[in-house]
């Protein structure tokens, strides 16, 4: 692979029963920074967001911002299976839009714990430091990840997270969250693009949610990008979080 190009990574997923593919970005120079070791970004949607999200970390660590990292895009087959928490079978008063495969999230986040994870702690010179991005739908999921496995990554950024799904479901998950834990060492950042509408809605109810919240080491954001839209914000915001 070129500097900075992106390995190919084939995973046989025994968990999914399918083959998934995963993109891995390692810092500039990383073959000849043998002694270093190097927190690690994963994300949803990989295909999209790896370009742009390896040009701001490196854009970052050469200001001294942040240390290198290494990101792994995660590619997708059936993206809303793997991103939904829950199933729904129709949208209210959309008859006709339907998700037959929907609610895998559980199954999505036990193959990156027991199957990604240990790969990718195996093969590439990682430190015990792991954040999770995702937009949209896997914005969705990645609230859904620390709510169900709080301990498995460091640090959360959900963009123009998708928690109007089934009935604002995550935002009572959430709810329950706050309210049964002491204490949570980590951190989320959150956003939102210029979104009205339910996505708008369920973001505002989540934010309330988060200034409510009384646990002890948490630390959290949640920014509007009045300018951007669903699309555009995730640059900005994987920059910001």
């Amino acid at each position: 692979a070129g500097a900075d190009l992106p390995e190919r990574v084939q995973i046989k997923s025994q968990v999914l029963g399918e083959e998934r593919t995963v993109l891995v970005r390692v810092p500039p120079g990383y073959a000849a920074r043998t002694g270093e070791r190097f927190p690690v970004l994963y994300m949803t949607d990989g295909d999209a967001h790896i370009q742009h999200t390896s040009g701001t970390v490196s854009f970052l660590a050469r200001n001294a911002r942040m240390p290198e990292m290494i990101v792994v895009g995660i590619s997708n087959t059936d993206r809303t299976r793997d991103l939904t928490p829950t199933r729904v079978e129709r949208l209210p008063g959309q008859p006709n839009v339907r998700f037959p495969t929907s609610g895998g999230a559980d199954k999505f986040l036990k193959f990156i714990e027991t199957e990604l994870i240990p790969h990718v702690e195996s093969k590439y010179r990682t430190q015990p430091f792991r954040a999770l991005a995702g937009h949209s739908l896997g914005g969705l999921f990645a609230i859904h990840a620390m709510i169900a496995k709080p301990e498995l990554f460091n640090s959360y950024i959900a963009v123009s997270p998708a928690l109007q799904w089934d009935n604002f479901v995550l935002i009572d998950r959430a709810k329950e969250f706050f309210k049964t834990r002491k204490e949570y060492n980590r951190t989320l950042f959150t956003s939102l693009g210029n979104e009205p509408g339910d996505i708008g809605d369920a973001f505002g109810m989540f934010r309330d949610e988060l200034r409510r919240q009384q646990v002890k080491g948490f630390a959290w954001e949640a920014v509007n990008y009045d300018d951007e839209d669903h699309g555009s914000v995730v640059l900005r915001s994987h920059y910001a979080g």
